[in-house]
């Protein structure tokens, strides 16, 4: 399981709104994140519009609608807005990171990870959720030397930071380092025991070692944690058919296919 933050762009609190006509652009850009939040994103672009119409030079909405578009899937659209925002602002770190983000959704990796190194570049203090994001763009380049290396940096910049050992974890896992991937994900999971991504990368680990009933145990906490996680349902119908419980595996199996597992 991969993982990769998202830094929240400038919101607001709204308090009290005026009616539409004597609206301001903070009024606006205010809508707009209400709206974002109840995921009305289409809506939210709208608001953001009528903020920018007010205020051409209002980087906090300009990014805000990248955002709004980056979970519509138009990515292109996001992007023109995150680089308005940063010809706004060059020091718009959450405009730099989530244009990474963007970037990453579109399979341009290389300059993701140019954005990742502004972001870190400008906000220091920050470089461990960003290293994430960067060893997300390594890991989707079949980079894996690099993705530990940003991993391991982030991990030193702070050893509980769960998400860069839960990460490290996946990896490891792909270069069938099974012992090594067991060990981080128990570091992940000791740090935070809600870590979906900590107990699924362990039990994809201990699967492929014969670690059956350990592998069945951990993926039984995916599926508490996320009862819908199909995934985490047909790789426990296989541990379990190696096991030969074989009436188990097929509830398994059935259940993953009835939450949208096509395999």
């Amino acid at each position: 399981m991969q993982i990769r933050l998202v830094l929240i762009l400038t919101i607001l609190t709204m308090l009290c709104m005026p009616v539409f006509g004597q609206m301001t652009a903070s009024d606006w850009f205010n809508k707009g994140n209400e709206l974002y939040f109840q995921e009305r994103y289409n809506e939210s672009i709208q608001a953001y519009d009528r903020a920018i119409q007010i205020n051409p030079q209002y980087e906090s909405a300009w990014g805000n609608r990248g955002q709004a578009f980056e979970k519509l899937g138009k990515y292109s659209e996001a992007l023109k807005a995150y680089d308005k925002a940063i010809e706004i602002d060059p020091q718009y770190v959450a405009a730099w990171n989530n244009k990474g983000n963007t970037l990453n959704s579109m399979g341009n990796f290389s300059e993701a990870i140019k954005c990742f190194d502004e972001t870190m570049r400008l906000a220091p203090q920050i470089a461990s959720l960003i290293l994430i994001n960067k060893g997300f763009a390594y890991d989707e380049m079949k980079n894996y030397t690099e993705a530990i290396k940003c991993y391991d940096e982030a991990i030193k910049l702070n050893p509980q930071f769960e998400p860069a050992w839960s990460s490290k974890a996946g990896i490891l896992y792909k270069l069938g380092k099974y012992s090594e991937a067991i060990n981080c994900s128990d570091e992940a999971i000791r740090i935070n025991p809600q870590s979906i991504a900590a107990w699924g990368n362990g039990a994809a680990a201990l699967n492929s070692t014969g670690r059956y009933d350990d592998a069945i145990e951990c993926y039984n906490e995916v599926i508490r944690l996320d009862p819908k996680d199909y995934v985490a349902w047909f790789n426990k119908g296989k541990a379990l058919r190696a096991l030969g419980r074989s009436s188990e595996a097929q509830k398994a199996f059935s259940k993953a296919e009835e939450l949208g597992y096509n395999g």
